[in-house]
This record gives structure tokens, C-alpha cells and sequence, in this order.
């Protein structure tokens, strides 16, 4: 299953607790989208992820969803996010 760029949320997928919602857009790297946060700069994906998770689920619209894997990296000082589903 693919989502559309745009709107996503990103859950975790073992509590159902929403961890983001942001812009999501492709990449020229295969499945990777990268993930902008809309609120709180990413604060939550920083916490899920420095505590060694990284498989989430992302949502677009009420009823669909993908797993998804949560990479980061720092470009120009600041943390981008990419999604790879």
C-alpha cells in the first residue's frame, strides 16, 4: 500500500500513540519520504526515537495506514526526519 504526499500522521504501533502529524513528500531515494513536523519540532520522534524505536505506523485519511521505518539526520544544524515505507 502507498500514501499520497501530503497530511500523515505517525503512530506508534504498538500503543497507537500519536507521535506526529506532519507533511510528508518523496524523495528521489526509492521509498524514502522526507517528514516535516508540523508542531513542537519533532520533540516526540526525538524521544521514540532515541530510546531505539523505529518502526511506526503512518496514516493518511481515517482508515489507512503503512508501516513505516523513522531515520533521522542532521543537515544544516537542525534534525530532518525521513519515513521509509
Amino acid at each position: 500500500m502507498s500514501l499520497p504526499d501530503g497530511l500523515v500522521s505517525v503512530y506508534d504501533p504498538e500503543s497507537s500513540r500519536l507521535l506526529a502529524t506532519g507533511m510528508s513528500n518523496s524523495v528521489s531515494r526509492g521509498r524514502e519520504h522526507l517528514f516535516t513536523c508540523r508542531q513542537g519540532n519533532g520533540a516526540l520522534l526525538a524521544y521514540y526515537f532515541g530510546r531505539g524505536k523505529r518502526d511506526v505506523m503512518v496514516r493518511s485519511g481515517p482508515n489507512e495506514g503503512v508501516s513505516a521505518q523513522l531515520a533521522t539526520q542532521w543537515v544544516g544544524g537542525r534534525r530532518e526526519w525521513t519515513l521509509d515505507w
